[in-house]
């Protein structure tokens, strides 16, 4: 009985330790199937992580520029840097990593190397982004400029031990500023260098947005005074303003206005109150804001001054030359009362001429003097020989040729506004070249001598001489009808016959 009762016992151990050993061997079948998910989920990871890093490193190298990952010791040994440095450069990457051949800071310039390593340690200090434009050289020995933006990398969120981020050439674009400034700083110093007053305003308000040294000078406002206030609330007389305004909405539409292309003489305004003549040119710049205006302005006080002297110079030198003519007119009356008269009938005729061909009031005036003493050199011919009354002998008809170039010699030393010695000295001579005492041709007579050569002829004709009786004003313009275009200026004896023609005719 106690056989079996040990029999029944052991039965009964041995199906506990089956059971045990067939629950361990289903969690070890369990652990295993768990094992094999994870190892194949593991795989499936791996393979995305090289899928991945390949997208990376192809993203990474086609990032227009340098990539970058470098130890903050000093000579920033790279841990990483993608092939665009060689590019940039000429280095190949494997020079860099780990400082192989050469350190990145080797290629920084030695004028920014201490510049560079301040702002990034302040920029790292305060855990923030740091943008640093510096220079390197590159294998050849050129200068580069770069654009480096990076931050601090860290270890288990508090220990700072790399640097990740790019570095772009910018060389292109830093040449090209540093030219645009040297440009700016040049154009600068001609605005500064320059007399007048250069503004600019804006067309929408026309307030003042740039103010040179010389509109300081002109106008008596510092730059400070004058940047953002209207142009002509600051420099223009009340009595303008109205005026001022319309045109500059009209410029701030179009760019265009009454002054804009022009040189006119306004009246400026000083900051003391005083009024004072300047000179302004306006130019008109379109920018992307709208239409700006730049206006030179000059002070012309002192040439209004000079002017008002040279009128009075000129009416005192106007009054000297009336005075000289009446006198010289004077004498020769006295000599020979038909060369007097003559001269002042020549005059009034050479006059009218003018007029009618539209000469200006200054061109008037000379021919008028001009004519008035054409035959002053004959006070040199002796007056048995003007006033005879029979045939002359060459040699005596050479004396009276003479008196043109003695006429010349007399006045071209007098100081005078017009031409009056070469109308003396041309007024015998003829367009085709047939005249005296130079044998000039066309142009090369001037038209006021032409003026006067028309004249004289037919007052001349017209009148007695002790020689001839006079032939009647049909006759002279007959003879400068037929000299037209040959002898005469063609516009010069179309004006005189016209005069004659008219109603009323011209009279002597």
């Amino acid at each position: 009985m106690t056989t079996n009762n040990t029999e029944v016992e052991s039965i009964g151990n041995l199906r506990a330790e089956t059971d045990r050993l067939r629950a361990e061997l289903e969690e070890l079948h369990t652990r295993l199937d768990t094992f094999n998910d994870t190892r194949r989920a593991m795989l499936f990871l791996l393979e995305d992580l090289e899928e991945n890093e390949k997208k990376y490193r192809t993203l990474v190298q086609n990032i227009p520029g340098v990539v970058y990952r470098c130890l903050i010791d000093s000579n920033w040994s790279m841990l990483y840097l993608n092939d665009e440095i060689e590019s940039i450069t000429g280095y190949p990457v494997s020079d860099f990593i780990n400082n192989q051949v050469r350190s990145f800071a080797s290629i920084i310039h030695p004028d920014d190397r201490e510049m560079v390593r301040e702002q990034i340690m302040e920029a790292v200090n305060e855990a923030i982004p740091y943008f640093i434009d510096y220079r390197i050289c590159n294998s050849k020995g050129d200068i580069k400029w770069v654009h480096v933006r990076g931050q601090a990398g860290f270890e288990n969120k508090t220990e700072q031990i790399w640097l990740d981020g790019t570095i772009v050439d910018i060389t292109d674009r830093r040449l090209a500023e540093i030219a645009l400034n040297e440009s700016n700083m040049r154009l600068q110093s001609a605005t500064n260098a320059v007399r007048d007053a250069l503004v600019v305003i804006k067309s929408d308000d026309g307030s003042i947005v740039s103010w040179n040294p010389a509109a300081t000078t002109i106008f008596g406002y510092s730059v400070e005074e004058a940047i953002g206030i209207k142009l002509h609330d600051l420099i223009a007389p009340e009595r303008f303003h109205e005026a001022i305004n319309n045109s500059m909405r009209t410029f701030s539409a179009s760019g265009e206005g009454n002054f804009v292309g022009k040189l006119v003489e306004l009246t400026g305004l000083r900051k003391d109150g005083s009024e004072f003549p300047i000179e302004l040119s306006v130019s008109a710049m379109q920018l992307s804001d709208g239409f700006y205006g730049v206006g030179i302005a000059r002070d012309i006080s002192a040439r209004k001054m000079a002017e008002k002297d040279k009128q009075r110079a000129a009416i005192q030198l106007k009054g000297a030359l009336l005075g000289t003519i009446k006198s010289v007119s004077l004498t020769i009356e006295k000599r020979d009362p038909y060369t007097s008269g003559h001269q002042e009938r020549v005059s009034k005729l050479a006059t009218s001429i003018a007029k009618l061909l539209g000469l200006t009031d200054a061109q008037i005036e000379g021919i008028r003097l001009g004519a008035a003493i054409h035959d002053i050199g004959k006070i040199a011919i002796p007056a048995e020989i003007l006033n005879r009354p029979g045939k002359l002998t060459e040699l005596e008809l050479g004396l009276i040729q003479s008196h043109p170039e003695i006429g010349f010699d007399i006045i071209k030393g007098v100081d005078s506004p017009w031409p009056v010695a070469e109308m003396i000295h041309q007024h015998h001579e003829r367009m085709d070249g047939s005249g005296y005492p130079q044998g000039l041709k066309g142009e090369e007579i001037i038209l006021e001598a032409r003026i006067i050569a028309v004249a004289d002829v037919v007052e001349a004709i017209n009148s007695h001489r002790p020689y001839r009786p006079a032939y009647g004003i049909d006759e002279a313009l007959d003879v400068v009808r037929k000299g037209r275009g040959v002898l005469f200026d063609s516009r010069v004896a179309d004006a005189c016959l016209t005069l004659f023609q008219g109603t009323p005719a011209f009279t002597f």
